[in-house]
């Protein structure tokens, strides 16, 4: 039933295997109660046994060092779950409009668009695509 769902995701979104994987991570990060020891150790082992087959040649240095080896694989999670936590944190974050604050600002910058030549609209779309870029980056 698991792998069928996955596929229908797959196929409806057009997304990887990595990608649907990452997605339920990261759902699923946010969705635990991290205080809860055993809940938490679950999630984080199933994610760790994830990365030790993803990162299996470059953990393949430790292969006599079992310590250095779970270090490793410790610092590899606690990166991929900050990542987890900062994309879970975007997604609560009230969604802006951006065209609709470039269109409200190019309009009290260039009075009324309406009544301007192609050349006037073609310097404001310029002047759109530039502050979109700029709010996007902030």
């Amino acid at each position: 039933a698991r792998v069928e769902y996955m596929k229908k995701v797959k196929d409806a979104l057009r997304i990887t295997d990595t990608q649907i994987q990452r997605c339920y991570e990261s759902f699923k990060l946010d969705s635990i109660d991290a205080e809860d020891e055993t809940v938490y150790k679950k999630y984080r082992l199933e994610v760790k046994r994830r990365l030790n087959k993803v990162f299996r040649e470059d953990l393949s240095m430790y292969i006599h060092d079992v310590d250095g080896r779970k270090k490793r694989l410790a610092e590899l999670y606690l990166e991929l779950e900050n990542k987890y936590r900062l994309i879970m944190a975007k997604l609560k974050e009230p969604k802006r409009d951006i065209f609709r604050e470039v269109e409200l600002e190019n309009s009290s910058f260039s009075g009324d668009s309406s009544s301007g030549s192609s050349s006037s609209n073609m310097s404001v779309s310029l002047l759109s695509s530039k502050r979109a870029e700029q709010i996007l980056q902030k």
